[in-house]
């Protein structure tokens, strides 16, 4: 937070320029709820990379169907296109929870 105030122009001074003071950020967690929150951002973390890989495979699985032209145009193909994009938006939408999380865990860290 940053607190703002105008300087009054004296005899010496040429102008009024602002006077920004900061002040320090107050930690969110301290003590007990900081060692909580760790756990549990390492623990989204692990789990958001558990799902990671998963999704990864299935995808994969998924690529290897719509590869193989003797699948095309069937069931299984047309099941395997559907399925592929909706795993890659399902692995963004995890990636973006195990980005915020790896972030935040690493700012809580490092404090």
């Amino acid at each position: 937070f940053r607190e703002v105030s105008l300087g009054k122009k004296g005899k010496n001074e040429e102008s009024s320029q602002p006077v920004v003071k900061q002040e320090k950020a107050k930690p969110k967690f301290q003590g007990k709820d900081l060692q909580q929150r760790l756990r549990q951002l390492r623990k989204d973390v692990q789990n958001a990379e558990r799902k990671i890989n998963r999704l990864e495979e299935d995808i994969k699985k998924y690529e290897a169907t719509m590869a193989d032209m003797s699948k095309y145009g069937s069931i299984e193909y047309d099941t395997a296109v559907s399925k592929h994009g909706e795993t890659k938006q399902k692995l963004e939408k995890v990636m973006e929870k195990w980005e915020k999380a790896e972030m935040e865990l690493d700012a809580l860290e490092s404090h």
